[in-house]
């Protein structure tokens, strides 16, 4: 009998916990959250919908579904718990009600108390641990689905916002604020220390030129950072690299790593640039960890993805840079020269595999990691295959002539 009065007890608590804070959260979309300015009408619906189906779904699960041992419904309850903390938590600590959830023009008033000088987004915060907590207490684990749909639709709302904050009058403060705060979590449980920024203003773009200058010793023309999309990588400390994709011929990436006379010919093997578009970075930090690595790499697959190319192309005169770029099997050389007496590389790669090769860079830094640990030598892996270079230069509209399997002397246009 006791054992059935604990179970109804710990039941009844999951359930009104759960009442009362799927129903605050129903209350400010509805009543609370600013719908004054422009929003993305169809995820605004989207995050409605999923929002009754999944609030169904949980409170049918704590009704009817077995509930887990002691330890793990305790932790699930404290999960709860904190997500209520921290919704009205950020709640009292604005004086004005602020925009809803995917908001579609530049944002102002930028709020810097209660929960959010830790973290940017505490209401995304809060949802998050709502469903989570939900899962574990229930004991229905098929309600993690719910989970990383939540975690999706609110991740993709908290990025379009700061890609909004970043592109208003205070750029510059938001980009400061970033770098003490995380995005979900405090900075100091957040293993991702870097975030990216789309730089538009003169002043982002000619810092951008001077950093690259100091570490390259080249100049970036003017109008080059204008006509393409320059992205900046900070942390603590400022900028610490940063992209171009650049959209036209002709390719900065063969102007700077292909020997002169190769130029027209690899430009016209580029046919103009038309399904074509290269990412140019740099870096100036050493020592950046793994998985910030890797944060870096997929955010350049991903402005890589958006563009309406189908190949993108990259260059190096660094050879451990050159032996990365190899690697992915969607990724082949071009060119190899020598510019300026030291040798470079220039590959090219189908736009629809720049996750894939991002996923092959990291299993070649990881590979590499465990061969270093094991002190084993790791081989170099720059290769050339004529089979793939076909296909790439049908699709370009261009043919080729080979010279010792592997240089490219001479490019026609089909």
């Amino acid at each position: 009998m006791n054992t059935y009065l604990n179970l109804e007890i710990k039941r009844t608590l999951l359930i009104a916990i759960e009442i009362l804070l799927f129903s605050s959260f129903i209350w400010a979309l509805v009543f609370w959250f600013r719908k004054t300015l422009q929003v993305k009408r169809w995820e605004l619906s989207v995050i409605k919908i999923s929002g009754i189906v999944f609030v169904f779904a949980h409170l049918y699960a704590a009704f009817t579904h077995k509930l887990p041992i002691n330890s793990i419904y305790i932790a699930g309850i404290v999960l709860l718990l904190i997500s209520a903390f921290l919704f009205f938590a950020a709640l009292h600590s604005f004086k004005e009600a602020p925009g809803v959830a995917f908001v579609n023009e530049i944002l102002v008033g930028l709020n810097t108390n209660g929960p959010y000088q830790y973290i940017r987004h505490p209401f995304y915060t809060s949802y998050i641990l709502a469903w989570l907590g939900g899962a574990i207490t229930s004991g229905n684990y098929w309600l993690i689905i719910t989970l990383v749909i939540i975690v999706y639709i609110y991740y993709k709302a908290a990025t379009e916002e700061e890609t909004l904050w970043l592109s208003g009058c205070q750029a510059e403060e938001y980009a400061k604020y970033m770098n003490t705060t995380g995005k979900f979590l405090p900075i100091f449980f957040n293993p991702i220390k870097i975030h990216v920024a789309q730089l538009t203003k003169e002043h982002d773009l000619q810092h951008y030129k001077s950093n690259y200058f100091k570490l390259t010793n080249v100049s970036i023309p003017d109008d080059y950072l204008k006509r393409n999309k320059v992205y900046g990588f900070y942390n603590s400390t400022g900028l610490i690299g940063g992209f171009v994709i650049g959209i036209s011929s002709p390719f900065r990436t063969v102007e700077l790593f292909a020997n002169p006379v190769l130029h027209d010919n690899l430009n016209k093997f580029l046919n103009g640039g038309n399904k074509v578009c290269e990412v140019c970075c740099f870096w100036h930090v050493k020592g950046i960890s793994f998985i910030n690595s890797m944060f870096i790499w997929f955010t350049m697959a991903k402005k890589v993805n958006e563009k309406d190319k189908h190949f993108f192309l990259g260059g190096t005169n660094v050879f451990g840079l050159a032996n990365l770029y190899a690697y992915p099997k969607y990724a082949h050389l071009i060119s190899e020269s020598d510019v300026n007496s030291k040798p470079a590389w220039i590959f090219i790669a189908w736009k629809k595999f720049s996750f894939m090769s991002a996923i092959h860079v990291m299993i070649y830094k990881i590979t590499k990691i465990i061969k270093t640990k094991l002190h084993i030598k790791c081989e170099t892996c720059i290769h050339f295959e004529k089979q793939y270079i076909d296909s790439v230069a049908k699709e370009l509209g261009s043919k080729i002539q080979l010279c010792d399997g592997n240089l490219f002397t001479n490019f026609e246009t089909i």
